[in-house]
């Protein structure tokens, strides 16, 4: 991710691969910083979001406690405006789209988890 090869391409813009276009045109990364650090962290988001049967809800609420109400909610904002996310009433219950579970898989496929 983020090393300059060259795999993918969508209207003429190359890129390394799905992921890497994925993180810099839909969820807003520049590719400058630490893209990978950050992309670790938004796997660790989209796995609060995940509704398994034997799901650890009580592992979501530590995760997001380190983050404060406004941190929360400004990440969970971010996931929903970037289509990751979906929910009703409450952001705060929101669950993965077919496409935020797809950017899961290429993020758990790109760092070896799951």
């Amino acid at each position: 991710m983020f090393n300059g090869g060259v795999e993918y391409e969508v209207d003429g813009v190359s890129y390394e691969d799905e992921l890497e276009y994925i993180l810099l045109e839909t969820v807003g990364f520049c590719g400058c910083g630490s893209p990978e650090d950050a992309a670790k962290f938004l796997m660790e988001c989209l796995e609060t979001h995940e509704k398994p049967e034997d799901h650890d809800y009580d592992k979501d609420k530590e995760f997001w406690s380190k983050h404060g109400s406004g941190g929360e909610y400004f990440i969970r904002y971010a996931l929903d405006r970037s289509g990751l996310t979906e929910h009703g009433g409450s952001v705060g219950g929101a669950w993965l789209t077919d496409f935020g579970n797809h950017v899961l898989e290429l993020l758990r496929k790109e760092f070896k988890k799951g």
